[in-house]
């Protein structure tokens, strides 16, 4: 296996990606599939069952602008104390569109992991992916990171942030739909770390202790459907917008 990306490795800007299919690579470090460094492009694309042992168990992206997009990753996954099972991305402004994400794994980050600033995760769905400590689906590590219009159903973690675990400010969680995830400790559907100015709104949520605030705030905004937000136990229903933490 390689030491990054165990099929293929971009450097350099420009790259295009596209109606690939990767199954059950694996890298000694990150990138299990792809290893891309620079700004590029992976589109219409099957990842399964490829593994890495830092970060990326499909994919380690490693520069500004990374574009994901009409991708499928299903069974990827991280095997050693680090994140996201398929996909890691460490950089700026970078784009996730209209994927799916089913039964991906690691310590952290089941599905996404994103390290940067102003990056976008948009039209994707989240089905059972897991982790044994910090974010069942998506992990959220910086300033201006957005998710929107994006479901999340079933997905688990060991300790805190059944589907996303926030840790950073500015975060915006728009439009998206949350049913059944589970967190063993906290926060089934959002856990917050830390951070100020995180912001929720337009989002429906089953469940109960969906959205916990460890640190920092979260403002929620304009009709939330939401069952228990739990914050030293507090709950609130149907907020209009209200600033808890």
């Amino acid at each position: 296996a390689s030491v990054y990306g165990g099929a293929l490795a971009v450097k350099g800007s420009g790259g295009d990606v596209a109606f690939c299919e990767f199954k059950r690579n694996s890298a000694q470090q990150s990138g299990g599939a792809i290893y891309v460094e620079g700004n590029a492009t992976v589109r219409d694309s099957e990842f399964t069952g490829n593994t890495g042992k830092n970060y990326g168990g499909a994919i380690y992206w490693n520069g500004n602008g990374a574009n994901i997009i009409r991708s499928n990753f299903t069974s990827n996954q991280i095997n050693n104390n680090l994140g996201g099972g398929a996909i890691c991305i460490q950089g700026n402004s970078g784009n996730i569109d209209y994927s799916t994400f089913i039964d991906n794994s690691a310590s952290s980050a089941g599905a996404i992991y994103l390290l940067g600033s102003s990056n976008v995760i948009s039209n994707s769905n989240f089905t059972g992916n897991h982790v044994t400590m910090y974010g069942g689906a998506v992990y959220l590590e910086g300033s201006g990171n957005e998710v929107l219009t994006s479901t999340f159903t079933s997905n688990s973690a060991g300790q805190n942030g059944g589907a996303i675990y926030i840790d950073g400010s500015n975060s915006q969680i728009v439009t998206d739909t949350f049913i059944n995830n589970v967190a063993s400790s906290n926060g089934n559907a959002i856990w917050v770390e830390s951070g100020s100015s995180n912001t929720i709104s337009r989002s429906d949520f089953t469940g109960t202790k969906q959205i916990y605030i460890n640190a920092g705030s979260i403002t929620l905004r304009e009709n939330n459907e939401i069952s228990n937000i739990d914050n030293e136990y507090m709950v609130i229903s149907r907020s209009e917008e209200r600033r808890v933490g």
